[in-house]
């Protein structure tokens, strides 16, 4: 939207070395919010993140800080492993609190750090997993890892670690909180470290091969990355620890940002070079699945590429705890995209790599609509990594096949527990489809 790349960089400092301009605007925060955003749907704009309610601390992530209590205490010699994870913080950026994530016994415990393989049957079963891992802390400057020595040095052993890795750490205290967030997993307590070892057991060679490669830009890193089948979560850990991009532009990147970075860059890099020269889909697809108290969704229909993402939360869920009438919120892209951050923020980007990847796979590009329903037993946020496995869980289903979007989107409208009326207004997509015909579809219908 004729937004120069100095003001870009200038909001989001942490961007200016992965990508180019075009990619760096969509990922520029909108100054829509407040316009748009009202009772119902004031919290999903806002995830706590923007205070929009116009109180210092979210009420409803405060709610569930209090979870801390219930934890037991830690000891501050900490003689067991790593998944391997590390957490880079953002508060203060760019000097904030980095380090591994700790498991208080040694044995195998590397699928703590995989999201793609997690598979929980309640929400409370995942937090018994997730908040026993504690966060050891360091304070440095996000700018300058070459000069952090022999910690960072334990850093990128960790990331590039193909397996757990003992780890030995003793803390200088414990900080009684937890990490309760709408993106990142939830994280159990933590502390500064006055001391660490990590035994690191081979690399990923992959990880190791661009972190060696300093003359490799990071969005190029990324793409090879993924291309050569490295996780999302490990291209996420690579990004955050600061081993990718050229020598003199690397720097550690707050997981929070790492994790929308890298679902926007990669399903934009599907979008741009893969599916748009794909031929049409033939088909109207409808896939359906349900999790942790979640329904998803996924329409698929003969277009041009188009994508529209809706949650919709019912009084109880996590970020419509408060209300007393269902909140519905939405955004999406026509053809060529996007220029300004979603309004809903990352789940947006998670979905869309989601969806991007099973288009690229079967070789077709199609409209897309994909709605979230969550309900009273998704009572917290426990992260966007559960968005985008839940969406690809989707696609690995059977479709349902239909003749015709109408027809698609009633079967669809039907497995939601809101009323199909709500759904309609609030898509723009779905307006579009039902407001006019394609050329291939007027001359079917004559």
């Amino acid at each position: 939207m004729g937004r120069g790349f100095k003001k870009v960089k200038r909001r989001i400092p942490w961007i200016s070395h992965l990508i180019t301009k075009e990619t760096a605007s969509e990922l520029r925060p909108s100054t829509g919010y407040l316009v748009r955003a009202d009772r119902t749907r004031i919290c999903i704009l806002c995830r706590g993140a923007k205070n929009l309610c116009g109180r210092k601390i979210c009420p409803v992530l405060l709610k569930y800080k209090r979870i801390r209590r219930t934890i037991s205490v830690v000891d501050r010699q900490i003689d067991g492993a790593s998944p391997p994870e590390i957490f880079v913080g953002r508060i203060g950026y760019p000097k904030v609190f980095v380090g591994p994530l700790l498991y208080p016994e040694k044995g195998d415990i590397e699928i703590l750090g995989i999201p793609e393989l997690w598979s929980f049957r309640a929400i409370d079963e995942f937090l018994d997993v997730r908040l026993s891992l504690i966060r050891g802390m360091r304070k440095i400057d996000v700018r300058r890892p070459n000069r952090l020595g022999n910690f960072y040095d334990k850093i990128v052993d960790t990331v590039l670690s193909g397996r757990s890795v003992d780890a030995y750490a003793e803390l200088d205290r414990i900080y009684r909180s937890i990490i309760i967030d709408p993106y990142v997993q939830p994280i159990g307590v933590g502390g500064p470290i006055k001391s660490l070892e990590i035994s690191a057991k081979g690399t990923i060679m992959f990880l190791e091969k661009v972190f060696e490669d300093d003359d490799l830009r990071a969005l190029d890193a990324m793409v090879y990355l993924y291309r050569s089948g490295i996780m999302v979560s490990k291209i996420i850990q690579g990004l955050s620890a600061g081993i990718l991009g050229t020598k003199l532009e690397r720097k550690l990147v707050p997981t929070r940002w790492s994790i929308t970075a890298v679902d926007c860059i990669l399903s934009k890099w599907l979008r741009d070079n893969i599916i748009r020269e794909k031929p049409i889909i033939g088909d109207y697809l409808v896939f359906e699945y349900s999790g942790l108290g979640d329904k998803f969704v996924v329409i698929l229909f003969p277009d041009t590429w188009k994508y529209e993402f809706i949650e919709i939360w019912w009084p109880g869920s996590s970020w419509n705890f408060f209300g007393n009438s269902i909140a519905i919120g939405g955004d999406y892209e026509l053809h060529w995209g996007r220029t300004e951050y979603a309004s809903i923020g990352g789940c947006y980007y998670a979905t869309r790599l989601a969806v991007t990847e099973y288009l690229s796979k079967i070789g077709r590009q199609a409209g897309v609509i994909v709605i979230r329903e969550a309900y009273p037993e998704h009572y917290m946020p426990i992260g966007v990594w559960y968005v985008r496995e839940s969406v690809r869980r989707a696609l690995r289903s059977k479709p349902v096949k239909f003749q015709n979007f109408q027809e698609a989107l009633r079967y669809a409208l039907s497995k939601l527990r809101i009323d199909p009326k709500e759904v309609i207004e609030s898509s723009n997509i779905i307006k579009m489809k039902t407001a006019q015909k394609t050329l291939p579809e007027f001359l079917q219908s004559n």
